[in-house]
């Protein structure tokens, strides 16, 4: 661990910390986080269970008011070989200022084993959201998310699209826009296959960034061949592109990997 103070002086320490695979399920919702503020027809929810995806057959999401007992589901979600499970919430039909509980239960794979998660607390603001999330006037799927300068933040659509940002990324707080894109926007790099989907990622007055982002898209081998499904590339030949306006060219992004079993 390392502590910096105002005046930038820097002290460390280690500890040892052991590391063992659960054994018994547990189930939790990592996104949206207690106490933020949403709106919008597709409010991402990102549920993670441990041990995961091996032991987990499904989830289930649930949501009622607080001081009710009777859930509601939103969505039972199957597993594809990966470490979450997403689905999306419509809280337009809420309204504003309400409050709503969510929860997960976890049923593992023998059958006869659940887990149930911690509550998370949300409340529909319609003005001024943490997050606000729905389709546009083009029927692409857009966030926007409001980031705080002093923690970790990430930025999750359903279906496997996130963005990361560690603390001491951001000169500022700031609001980041994500939208899928239904084509590409801008001309093909000469002699490069497109491959997945095209994203957009804007943030509001940071020009540039004290660290990396991290950057995760998904793509598609609904038979497991090894290829991508829209492109016929090799999975392991896929890179990441980013264009420029500036510049008006594609420019492979730096530190690019694919992680083929998820």
């Amino acid at each position: 661990m390392r502590a910096t103070d105002n005046d930038g002086l820097t002290t460390t320490a280690s500890t040892q910390i052991a590391v063992s695979e659960a054994t018994k399920l547990k189930v939790w919702i990592s996104k949206p986080k207690t106490g933020w503020t949403v709106s919008g027809q597709n409010v991402s929810i990102r549920v993670q269970t441990a041990p995961g995806a091996s032991a987990t057959d499904h989830v289930k999401i649930q949501w009622k008011k607080p001081g009710k007992s009777d859930w509601t589901d939103i969505a039972e979600v199957y597993p594809k070989p990966s470490s979450f499970f997403d689905a999306s919430w419509d809280v337009t039909e809420f309204s504003d200022g309400q409050s709503l509980d969510l929860r997960a239960i976890a049923y593992h794979l023998d059958g006869v084993t659940t887990a149930v998660s911690p509550i998370v607390t949300v409340t529909v603001e319609k003005s001024d959201p943490d997050v606000s999330e729905g389709k546009n006037a083009q029927g692409e799927l857009h966030k926007k998310q409001k980031l705080s300068m002093d923690e970790d933040n990430e930025v999750v659509l359903e279906g496997g699209y996130s963005v990361a940002i560690d603390y001491g990324t951001l000169p500022a707080n700031t609001h980041m826009e994500v939208t899928i894109k239904n084509a590409n926007p801008n001309p093909a790099p000469a002699g490069i296959t497109e491959a997945g989907t095209f994203v957009s990622i804007e943030l509001e007055n940071v020009p540039s960034f004290n660290k990396p982002l991290t950057i995760t898209l998904p793509y598609e081998d609904a038979n497991n061949d090894g290829l991508e499904d829209t492109s016929g590339l090799p999975e392991t030949s896929l890179k990441m592109y980013a264009y420029t306006p500036a510049k008006g060219l594609w420019e492979e992004l730096p530190a690019n990997s694919v992680n083929v079993s998820a």
